[in-house]
C-alpha cells in the first residue's frame, strides 16, 4: 500500500515538472507544449472589449465607442472606458443640434423649443408653441412665438408675475395698491379690472378707476339751498345757512322755510303771536309751532 501511494505521488511530480517545462502561455498536452487559448476564459478582457489569442499570449481591443490607455492591452494592463464623443468633439451632429453622450456612442438631439425636421433632414426647426397648443397662454394673454421659445403677453388687468411662459391671472389692484382709489372711495376688484366706488359727496365723474374728489354741490346746483339761505361747500358735503327768520329745522342740507320775525310778535300783556302763522305763546316768547 505504501509503495502504491509513493508511485502515485511520483507520477504527479513528473506531470508537474513536465508542465513547468513549457513557456508562459503554453500548456503541455500529450507530451508537447501547445498554445493555451486565454480567450476561452469568460470576460478575459473585461466588459466592452474583445479578446484576441496569439501564440503564447493574447491581447484585448476595445469595442467601438470605448477606449483604453493603450490600443492593445491585457486584463492586467488596462480597461475599456466609454468615449465621450461630445466632449472630445468627435461627434457628427450638424449645426444647431445638441450632442448627448451615451454608453459606447452618442446621439444628436434638438435643443429645447426645436424639433427634428424630418421632411428634408435639415436638422432642427423651431416649434411654434402658439400653434401647437392654442391654450398655452390661456384666454387672458396673447401668445407670441419666439425662436426656440414663446412668451405670453398678458392683457390689461392680468399678469403672470415674471413667468412669461405661464398663464395670466387677474391682478387685484385693490391689494396691489391700497391707495389706488384714494381715501374718499372704496376699491372693488373686478375680473381683469377694478372700480372706485365713491363715498357720498365725492365723485370721479364717470372715470370709475380714478380717485374721487369732492363734489361742490353749491356750484353743481345753485338752487340746492333755495333763495333763503347761503350754500357752504365742504369736503364730502355742504350746509345751507338760513337767512334770519328762516330755518331748515335741523336738516342743514334742506332748503330754508319762512320762520317768525320780530315784527310778527306784538306786545299785549306781554308777547302775543301773529294770527297769520301757526304759533303759540311760551314763556312770554313767540315760538313757531310745528
Amino acid at each position: 500500500m505504501d509503495l502504491k501511494c509513493t508511485l502515485i505521488v511520483f507520477g504527479f511530480f513528473l506531470l508537474s515538472s513536465e508542465s513547468r517545462g513549457c513557456g508562459v502561455g503554453l500548456k503541455r498536452e500529450k507530451g508537447k507544449c501547445v498554445d493555451e487559448d486565454e480567450c476561452e476564459t469568460l470576460n478575459r478582457c473585461g466588459e466592452n472589449a474583445q479578446c484576441f489569442n496569439t501564440q503564447g499570449s493574447y491581447y484585448c481591443t476595445c469595442h467601438k465607442g470605448f477606449q483604453s490607455k493603450t490600443p492593445n492591452f491585457t486584463a492586467t494592463a488596462g480597461q475599456c472606458v466609454d468615449i465621450n464623443e461630445c466632449l472630445e468633439k468627435t461627434s457628427a451632429c450638424s449645426d444647431g443640434m445638441v450632442c448627448v453622450n451615451t454608453i459606447g456612442s452618442y446621439k444628436c438631439t434638438c435643443p429645447e423649443g426645436f424639433d427634428l425636421d424630418t421632411r428634408l433632414d435639415l436638422g432642427c426647426e423651431d416649434i411654434d408653441e402658439c400653434k401647437k397648443d392654442p391654450d398655452v397662454c390661456g384666454t387672458n394673454a396673447e401668445c407670441n412665438n419666439q425662436e426656440g421659445s414663446f412668451i405670453c403677453e398678458c392683457v390689461s388687468g392680468y399678469s403672470n408675475y415674471g413667468n412669461s411662459q405661464s398663464k395670466c391671472t387677474d391682478i387685484d389692484e385693490c391689494k396691489k395698491d391700497p391707495d389706488v382709489c384714494g381715501t374718499n372711495a372704496e376699491c372693488n376688484n373686478q375680473e381683469g379690472s377694478f372700480i372706485c366706488e365713491c363715498n357720498p359727496g365725492y365723485s370721479n365723474y364717470g372715470n370709475s378707476q380714478s380717485k374721487c374728489t369732492d363734489i361742490d354741490e353749491c356750484n353743481k346746483d345753485p338752487d340746492v339751498c333755495g333763495t333763503n339761505a347761503v350754500c357752504r361747500n365742504h369736503p364730502g358735503g355742504y350746509t345751507c345757512e338760513c337767512d334770519p327768520g328762516y330755518s331748515n329745522y335741523g336738516n342743514s342740507q334742506s332748503k330754508c322755510l319762512g320762520g317768525i320775525s320780530d315784527n310778527q310778535c306784538k306786545a299785549f300783556n306781554g308777547f302775543m303771536c301773529s294770527k297769520q302763522i301757526n304759533a303759540q305763546i311760551s314763556r312770554k316768547r313767540c315760538q313757531y309751532h310745528i
